[in-house]
């Protein structure tokens, strides 16, 4: 032994781990001969490939240790493994009786080493591999002398049928386990020359080595190592000495019992007829679970098919055994078989004419006759057809049946089932068109069943010609007598006696447009004239003749083209109402018939016709001018529509005056009268009394001025309108004339909030001084209220943050005074819980007074909020017509910005902003503004949130000038709703970031005004695409790609229809293309 101890030891503790296990299992070592007690046991040898295709996988490597994990179990792919070789036998080995029996059963030495790798081939002159019958010894690879310590795992998969006897976990409950072993290696029972035998990754034996060619048997009658389906058995082979390598021959039996419940086949009959579709299908109980499972049926006859259930129809009769493998997705299968017996066709159908031969005119009987000639099986579900022949017109039938439906012309019987032996007859009665001559036949009939299906020989009936009961006598020929040219005009044939015997035949002369044969024929003539047609009718008792005259004339001069309906569109009801037909052409050829729908009061048949409605609604007329026959017939059509009303729904109730109740004189003022209800119906006439001195008599407003002072009575008369009954209502209104100002306004004031937030409703109210100021008292706001122009009261809600002016003027006899009153609008925002954090802070707070700390162009100075409701003042100097940029960036973790830029005297606000120009998701603010005057502007940041105090509240303030324009923002908003706000003017630059970036702006738009949004100052990389899009994101108004060819910038150029807010999408061309060279400029220009 020249092994390293380490390998000895381990073959130790495997030994002495392994004696107890073998000892309690169901296995048993023995050098004895066993046999398994089932019948065709599956067997398996070493070094099958010699004999099949199942060659053993091995894999040889120095140490002990498991080579991959779950190489012993049963789905373990051994790809990578090799293919084992024979070795070239000792002559111990080919001296044991022992082992003949495992030769002739195919099996061989095996090793793992490559051909050539530790010995060349040894062999003699005899063919390899064709020494697995037991009489070549010496052929065969040699074993090298003086290998290093190796390790040889073996590996063997096969299958055991999938429907064996098993339990729920598929482990096999009946059969048995017998593997006969040599371990070629020469060892005295240590464990570095022995072999473990595993099944299914459990083991079942250790044998020792034996070089004398004594041969072991592992005997294990505990079924449940096997499974259905695929099995792997793997052994670990130890090398024990320095002069060979390890090597092993086995014989494995593995008895096994098929359970016959594990698949069941089944036929829809196992006595089917020629032509019968059988369908046979399986249930299983899961077999080897290893599914999908593929069926490969055998039907008998010569013929396959595959799937669990399948359908076939044998074409003779006999015996049959249909066999079915099931294969699973490792190619282990099972099989099954059933047996059945085809029997011959048993449907007929048979047919018989009477009488034969059968005239003309004459009654047809068909009989049927359907026989089921099978002794052993019924037929069920049975329908017979028969299709009328040609020349036949359905009579009547026995037996129940269902008459054709016309166009259709086959008759069916439904008869249900047929017992065996048993048979039907069933009759049909058709009559034979008295057109008929020659041979009539019946051919298509047939009867079928859910079984079979048959049909019928054609039955052939002589038809005799029929008596000629009616000869004709004459003939006339109906139709006009003149009409004009390019007109079609119809004939038709007027026999005598009307019910002459047919057939009857039909000659037109001269040869008709269309029609010839037949009873009715058409012509047309090109030229004026007196044309003569022809006729000839011919039947069983000869020819009759007739002729008719027709004068051909030219078209009328002026056809009538079209014809419309005047008359009125609304009334009352009760009321008679005329309407007039207008005709097109005005002189038409006549005559012209009117016919006027509904039939009216009066005037049917003439253009004027009169209606009276006794109930509201809708009514339609319609008019139908017929043309004169002389201009080719036909007619034109109108309708006409009026809505009828009752005439009086809204009767005048009252009458009120609306107007001032004091006044000075040489001053006009406006009363107006006021009705109920406001929607009176019909006209009402206003009388003013005295009349007004000014203006208004006959109106609702009438102007009145008076010279003196004076109490002075007014009075307005409303008469109802004639419909609504007459009569008037009347009302007085009372107002005192001075020549002075009684209480003239002496101030105005506006009182309301001067601050709040954007989309939310804001009351301001005007006050006046003296609170009695004499009437009338007119309020105008500026700009516009959403409500309340022209009251003390005015209700405001602004969309945007900014700073806003309101503008109050009011006016009464002492003249006019005006108030201003300012508000700040912010954004409404969520209130925020901030955690105190010491991230970063500032020993110094910035003033809370203006001015405050100064500000250097495009110098960022770092603040925190310090306490409660802090407000940092901030000044720079600014220069009059330059704009500038302040805007708060690197906003710590809980800071929330507010700006607002004052004016020069720190009281007036000029423009606030929280974080509109950013992204929906920014807390960082951005004003904008252009200086008027040179001098310092003021700027005051607080927090939105003012709780928000201390550390991580930290910000930077910047302001940018013309010069040193602020930096872009890191990215625009991808989403349509999150869209960056975009001002008239404004020049935005921005670039794609990363592949398939999606820029979007928005805007505010008013109704008429022309948009032109580009993009221009395009990156080396950069190819614009422009879209337009609704406010709510919803639909695309516009796109552009190119603005002229070669251009890769883009122009949008859109007059907005309505007030409201527009989105922009830039996008690159190819959206795969981003980087810091794809800049462009936004621009955004109103016109």
């Amino acid at each position: 032994m020249h092994r390293r101890s380490m390998f000895l030891g381990l073959f130790v503790l495997l030994v002495l781990g392994l004696i107890p296990l073998l000892s309690s299992s169901a296995a048993s070592l023995s050098r004895s001969h066993s046999q398994s007690q089932y019948p065709n046991p599956l067997l398996v040898v070493s070094n099958e490939g010699q004999a099949s295709p199942n060659v053993d996988k091995t894999l040889i490597q120095n140490t002990v240790i498991d080579p991959a994990p779950n190489w012993r179990t049963r789905f373990f792919d051994a790809a990578g493994w090799q293919d084992a070789y024979p070795v070239k036998r000792a002559p111990a080995w080919t001296t044991s009786t022992e082992i003949e029996p495992l030769l002739k059963d195919g099996a061989d030495h095996v090793w793992g080493g490559a051909p050539g790798a530790f010995g060349d081939d040894a062999g003699n002159t005899s063919t390899y591999p064709r020494r697995y019958d037991g009489s070549d010894y010496a052929n065969g690879y040699a074993i090298p002398a003086s290998p290093s310590p190796q390790y040889l795992f073996l590996r063997k998969d096969f299958c055991l049928p999938i429907d064996a006897q098993a339990n729920a976990q598929r482990r096999l409950t009946n059969g048995d386990i017998e593997i006969h072993l040599l371990n070629a290696t020469d060892s005295a029972d240590v464990p570095d020359g022995a072999a473990s035998v595993y099944l299914n990754g459990d083991i079942i034996g250790l044998v020792f080595g034996d070089e004398g060619g004594g041969m072991a048997l592992i005997d294990v009658p505990d079924p449940s190592f096997l499974f259905r389906g695929r099995n792997a058995l793997t052994m670990r082979v130890g090398d024990a000495r320095s002069d060979d390598m390890a090597a092993i021959l086995y014989r494995a039996r593995f008895g096994y019992a098929l359970d016959p419940n594990a698949i069941v086949v089944g036929a829809s009959t196992d006595q089917p007829f020629e032509g019968e579709t059988v369908n046979f299908s399986v249930s299983t109980d899961g077999l080897s679970g290893r599914s999908p499972y593929v069926y490969q049926w055998a039907f008998g006859d010569g013929d396959a098919g595959a799937g669990a259930n399948v359908d076939h129809v044998y074409d003779a009769t006999g015996p049959y055994t249909v066999s079915l493998t099931i294969a699973d997705t490792d190619s282990c299968t099972a099989t099954a078989a059933l047996a059945l017996t085809v029997l011959p066709h048993p449907l007929s159908i048979e047919k018989t004419a009477y009488p034969d031969p059968v005239t003309a005119g004459e009654t047809l009987r068909y009989r049927l006759t359907v026989r089921n000639s099978s002794p052993l099986r019924g037929l069920t579900g049975l329908v017979v057809t028969d299709t009328l022949p040609p020349g036949t017109t359905f009579n009547f039938c026995s037996g129940g049946c269902a008459p054709p439906t016309p166009p259709g012309r086959t008759v069916a019987w439904t008869l249900g089932s047929l017992g065996p032996g048993s048979s039907t007859t069933l009759d049909l009665y058709v009559d034979v068109d008295l057109t008929v001559s020659g041979t009539l036949t019946n051919a298509l009939y047939g009867v079928r069943a859910n079984e079979v299906y048959t049909t019928g020989a054609p039955v052939p009936v002589d038809v005799l010609p029929p008596p000629c009961l009616y000869p004709l006598t004459g003939v006339d020929v109906t139709g006009p007598a003149s009409g004009l040219i390019d007109v079609t005009h119809t004939f038709s044939a007027a026999i005598q006696p009307p019910y002459a015997t047919e057939a009857l035949a039909y000659t037109w002369s001269p040869e008709p447009l269309g029609g010839q044969g037949t009873e009715t024929a058409t012509y047309q003539w090109t030229d004026p004239g007196v044309y003569t047609v022809t006729l000839e009718a011919e039947n069983c008792g000869g020819v009759v003749r007739a002729t008719h005259f027709i004068t051909i004339s030219h078209p009328c001069p002026h056809p009538l083209t079209g014809v419309t309906i005047d008359g009125p569109t609304a009334g009352f009801t009760d009321t008679i109402y005329a309407f007039t037909g207008v005709v097109t052409p005005a002189d038409a050829t006549g005559p012209i018939t009117y016919t006027w729908a509904p039939a009216p009061a009066s005037g049917q048949g003439t253009l004027t016709a009169t209606y009276e409605w006794a109930a509201p609604g809708v009514y339609t007329l319609t008019l139908q001018a017929d043309r004169s026959p002389d201009c080719g017939g036909g007619a034109v059509t109108a309708t006409h529509a009026i809505t009828i009303s009752h005439p009086c729904p809204h009767p005048l109730t009252g009458v009120g005056i609306d107007g001032p109740a004091e006044g000075l004189a040489g001053i006009d003022y406006a009363f107006t009268g006021v009705i109920s209800p406001a929607d009176a119906s019909g006209s009402i006439t206003y009388t003013w009394a005295p009349s007004p001195t000014v203006s208004g008599q006959g109106t609702p407003t009438a102007t009145y001025e008076w010279s003196n002072p004076g109490v002075y009575t007014l009075t307005l008369r409303a008469d109802r309108s004639p419909i609504c009954g007459g009569g008037a209502v009347t009302a007085t209104h009372t107002i005192t004339i001075s020549y002075l100002c009684l209480r003239p306004l002496t101030d105005v004031s506006i009182d309301g909030p001067t601050a709040g937030y954007t989309d939310t409703d804001y009351t301001f109210s005007g006050v006046i001084t003296p609170a009695d100021a004499s009437e009338p008292v007119t309020y105008t706001w500026t700009p516009a209220p959403a409500s309340g122009q022209g009251t003390p009261a005015a209700t405001y809600q602004w969309a945007n943050p900014d700073v806003y002016t309101l503008t109050l003027r009011a006016e009464n006899c002492g003249g006019p005074f005006t108030a201003t009153h300012t508000i700040l609008i912010e954004p409404r925002r969520p209130s925020f819980v901030y955690l105190p954090l010491i991230l970063r802070h500032y020993p110094y707070d910035a003033p809370d007074t203006c001015p405050g700390w100064s500000l250097a162009i495009a110098e960022p100075l770092a603040e925190d909020f310090d306490h409660f409701a802090d407000q940092d003042w901030y000044t720079f100097q600014a220069t009059a017509g330059v704009s500038y940029t302040v805007r708060t960036e690197d906003l710590d973790i809980h800071a929330d910005t507010v700006i607002t830029l004052y004016d020069g005297t720190c009281t007036t606000p000029l423009v606030s902003n929280d974080d509109l120009p950013y992204p929906s998701n920014s807390r960082a603010s951005r004003v904008t503004w252009r200086a008027e005057q040179t001098g310092p502007l003021h700027v005051l940041v607080r927090s939105y949130d003012p709780a928000a105090v201390g550390p991580e509240t930290g910000y930077s303030i910047v302001v940018y000038d013309e010069d040193n324009p602020p930096p872009p923002i890191e990215d625009v908003s991808d989403f349509c709703e999150a869209a960056h706000p975009l001002a008239i003017g404004e020049r935005y630059r921005e670039n794609f970031d990363y592949p398939n970036d999606n820029d979007w702006y928005a805007f505010p738009v008013t109704a008429g005004r022309t948009y032109t949004i580009s993009t221009d100052e395009l990156g080396p990389r950069a190819d614009t695409v422009l879209a337009l899009w609704s406010g709510d994101c919803a639909t695309q108004l516009a796109e552009n790609n190119d603005v002229s060819p070669g251009n890769p910038a883009s122009q949008i150029v859109w007059t907005a229809a309505e007030d409201g807010q527009l989105a922009v999408n830039v996008r690159h061309y190819d959206w795969t293309i981003y980087s810091a060279d794809t800049e462009y400029t936004l621009v955004l220009e109103e016109e």
